[in-house]
């Protein structure tokens, strides 16, 4: 009897909007990569596909099974890049014309969860919903994917040089810096070791630079409580002028001052719309805080998220586009977000200025933040909607509903993959953003 690939390895909600992503051994395995791979080669039919993994543990066996499974498909020549930043891997797609590629990594999860960023030409995102689609297909017709003869071949890729060299050529610093980077004991350490010292006026310290999929010296998500304590602590001991940290696969970046703050994302963001050309993209969120704080530019929003991001820097052949939560996009790089790229475009527009960077958020208009997050089952969503409406200037209704008052604004959008409301509220003062919050509470609960 012939044996495949069974279908009852894996939890459904896996297949998530923009990828695939779980707790390996609970949520998806080997099988599961399995799965996705077949389930590619259902999306795209033919060409190079590059594939690569990032420092968690249960990588190389969840990409030894990718790899095994994508060689039994003739139509496919596979190039393996290896351990690699999400970006990286995009730049490979891109460079090498690839029609397609794979992912491995959970981005900024925790270290037990992983998953599978999934590509087509170009590396436009095929969602973990299509691929979920291409699997539930396979089950409701009760018939497994056959076991094949491996056909294929593999061809081991080093892009590391090149995409090093593409780094390079777009970082300009003008002045000398010290700076931190922290790469959390994800995979950003494997590129900025071949570049910073390639590059001038950097005079560079590192902290957790070498890939350890345990990370053990703080969460892969630089904004979980308490991960960047040590580089925030690291940056005043030294006395540099700025600390850099990124998550788990380097594809989303932060940024402290000399004293130890974390700087808003929207701040990143102005310093660069000021070495750019204009038209600019952002998420709804990152757009009213560049109003908020004097931004007058030529900027389209759109919603949150990635594919809404890229298809709109597309239309609009916008420079660079920005997300409240901490990814950045450049159109010299092929409309995708890198992390590594936006700290030397940070840095090279930094240098520009005659402060530090400290000094420049100081400078920006204050802005107050907080995030409620309300699960649905303890709210009244059309009596909050109601009141906010009555006492809102306007209405914008690019992503959810976002009530703009005089010097305050809340946006309302359901969560994407949780029974839950976001209600994302800014303001020019901490007493009236905290008023807003227990207003949001108290008619929620």
């Amino acid at each position: 009897m012939h044996i495949g690939i069974k279908f009852n390895v894996m939890d459904d909600s896996i297949f998530r909007t923009y990828d695939v992503r779980g707790v390996y051994g609970r949520d998806l395995n080997t099988e599961t990569a399995r799965c996705v791979a077949r389930a590619f080669g259902k999306i795209v039919k033919k060409g190079v596909v590059i594939i690569g993994y990032d420092a968690r543990i249960s990588s190389p066996a969840l990409f030894r099974a990718l790899q095994d499974e994508l060689r039994k498909n003739k139509n496919f020549s596979v190039w393996t890049i290896g351990m690699a930043t999400t970006p990286m891997f995009y730049f490979a797609v891109n460079t090498h014309r690839a029609a397609g590629g794979i992912m491995v990594t959970a981005s900024h999860n925790p270290r037990e969860w992983n998953g599978f960023k999934v590509v087509g030409k170009g590396a436009r995102m095929i969602g973990g919903r299509e691929i979920g689609r291409e699997v539930m297909r396979a089950r409701m017709q009760k018939k497994e994917w056959k076991k094949e003869k491996t056909r294929g071949t593999v061809i081991r890729k080093n892009v590391i040089p090149e995409y090093v060299d593409f780094l390079e050529s777009y970082t300009k610093i003008k002045r000398p810096m010290r700076v931190i980077f922290d790469c959390g004991n994800g995979v950003a350490g494997i590129v900025l070791r071949k570049l910073i010292p390639r590059v001038k006026n950097i005079d560079a310290y590192f902290l957790f630079s070498n890939p350890d999929g345990r990370f053990p010296k703080r969460n892969p998500n630089p904004l979980a409580s308490g991960a960047l304590t040590p580089l925030a602590r690291k940056v005043r001991d030294i006395g540099a002028d700025i600390g850099i940290a990124f998550d788990a696969d380097a594809d989303r970046v932060f940024f402290v001052d000399a004293k130890g703050r974390l700087i808003p994302s929207y701040a990143a963001m102005f310093l660069f719309l000021k070495v750019f050309k204009e038209p600019f993209v952002s998420e709804i969120l990152m757009y009213h805080m560049l109003r908020s704080v004097g931004f007058s530019g030529k900027i389209f929003k759109t919603k949150v998220g990635t594919y809404f991001i890229k298809e709109k820097m597309r239309k609009e052949n916008a420079s660079v586009a920005g997300e409240y939560s901490g990814h950045y996009y450049f159109r010299d790089f092929f409309f995708a977000d890198s992390g590594i790229l936006a700290a030397m475009t940070l840095l090279s527009a930094l240098s520009n200025e005659e402060g530090s960077l400290g000094k420049f958020f100081d400078q920006l208009p204050s802005l107050f933040i907080n995030l409620v997050n309300i699960p649905l089952i303890n709210l009244d969503i059309a009596r909050i909607e109601s009141l906010l409406t009555a006492k809102a200037k306007k209405i914008d209704f690019t992503d959810g509903k976002t009530f703009i008052f005089k010097t305050s604004w809340i946006n309302v959008r359901p969560a994407n993959t949780e029974p839950l409301i976001r209600f994302f509220i800014a303001a020019t003062t901490k007493k009236e953003m905290n008023a807003l919050t227990r207003v949001i509470k108290s008619r929620t609960l």
